[in-house]
């Protein structure tokens, strides 16, 4: 594992090796350069939880956990909206939604999973340049078949109602069929208390090794079954488009129809979004030399900052942990205002202006709760 934060090296031979050339059956490659770049060798149980949020993507509208697609004992997949608070209790919290990046798949009915087979080879890369979250993976099952997986996974920068995995997966040293199960449990999911309703809407595209597609369709529950040839790769496009009734009067039909339209050209959002990111590092970039363990580490803060800001929704704020997890139940603290507002009004104006908003649209409510409580003045 490569620690944000320690002087570790970051194994920019391994780096390397995942260039273009290896890639090149999804719509992107990953950045080979080290600096920006977290990476995990093989695979830890107990570091799951952390890793998980280490590794989480978002765009400010929605963020998820960067959990494995398949899961594992110690997983806690979660999607969240800001914004979305579920009130049961006595403090509201941070609003999970359906875990739109769950795949499992079966080799001959042999399940590809870490904790069964052999890992020949396993990684995760979050690409913070370009905001994606990679994973590579070669897994050996009891019989001897072993099968590659490459991986990418988006929150689109670009439209931030988009959330996009690309799949591929190459049968090495054998042939034989495929069953694949998406799951999408509670697509759409009504928050108790505050009435909102979270709809998500799937699509997805699956791309033969002669470049065939098949039409879009929905994906939600249930499997998909291939044939695989030695040596041959597949890829699965799924794309999850996210609305909410705050959003809309109708968020499951926008959701549905905004899904059926950005199906048809998944390269070319990726290509959108890693645009977006580009934009926004050259704004926000922070060059140290001669430390790339320093280097490395700011450009994690400044990741997971540019993660959770929405300059196009000033009804929220940044959470303590932006949208990678329900720690401190996705509360907005004064830490927003005190260390994260300054950085955003040097380098990304409209997103700090929707945050001193979000304290104005809030201030009557604040003024209330310090008045119940004896104060004078605003109580956030």
């Amino acid at each position: 594992m490569v620690d944000p934060l320690s002087g570790s090296p970051a194994g920019s031979p391994e780096l390397a090796r995942l260039a273009a050339p290896h890639f090149v059956k999804l719509p992107a490659a990953p950045t080979d350069d080290a600096e920006w770049i977290l990476a995990e060798e093989g695979f830890t149980l107990a570091r799951e939880h952390e890793l998980e949020s280490l590794f989480a993507i978002g765009n400010g509208y929605a963020g998820s956990r960067g959990s494995l697609a398949e899961g594992s004992a110690l997983s806690a997949p979660a999607t969240f909206v800001a914004g979305v608070f579920d009130s049961e209790g006595s403090v509201p919290s941070l609003a999970p939604t359906a875990d739109w990046t769950h795949l499992s798949a079966t080799i001959d009915g042999h399940p590809l999973r870490l904790d069964q087979g052999r890992n020949l080879e396993h990684r995760r890369i979050l690409d913070m340049r370009q905001g994606i979250l990679w994973r590579e993976w070669r897994h050996q099952d009891g019989a001897g078949r072993i099968t590659l997986v490459r991986a990418l996974r988006v929150a689109s920068l670009a439209d931030r109602h988009l959330l996009m995995q690309c799949v591929t997966i190459t049968p090495e040293n054998y042939s034989g069929r495929l069953s694949i199960e998406a799951t999408l449990t509670g697509p759409v999911v009504q928050v108790t208390g505050g009435g909102t309703t979270i709809a998500m809407a799937v699509a997805r595209r699956v791309t033969d090794p002669a470049g065939r597609c098949t039409p879009s369709t929905e994906l939600v529950d249930g499997r998909q079954s291939l044939e695989l040839q030695v040596g041959k790769t597949h890829r699965l496009d799924r794309i999850v488009a996210l609305y909410t009734s705050r959003d809309t009067g109708e968020p499951h039909e926008a959701a549905r129809k905004h899904v059926e339209r950005a199906i048809e050209d998944v390269p070319g959002l990726i290509g959108e979004h890693r645009d977006a990111w580009h934009a926004r590092w050259e704004a926000s970039d922070l060059r140290i030399e001669g430390d790339p363990a320093a280097q490395r580490a700011l450009r994690f803060a400044i990741y997971h900052l540019l993660s959770a800001a929405n300059p196009q929704d000033d009804r929220v704020s940044i959470g303590a942990r932006g949208l990678s997890g329900t720690a401190y139940k996705g509360h907005v603290f004064w830490d927003t205002d005190i260390f994260m507002l300054p950085f955003f009004i040097l380098t990304y104006p409209e997103a700090a202006r929707a945050l001193v908003m979000y304290r104005y649209h809030t201030l009557a409510a604040a003024r209330v709760k310090a008045a119940q409580l004896g104060y004078r003045g605003a109580f956030y």
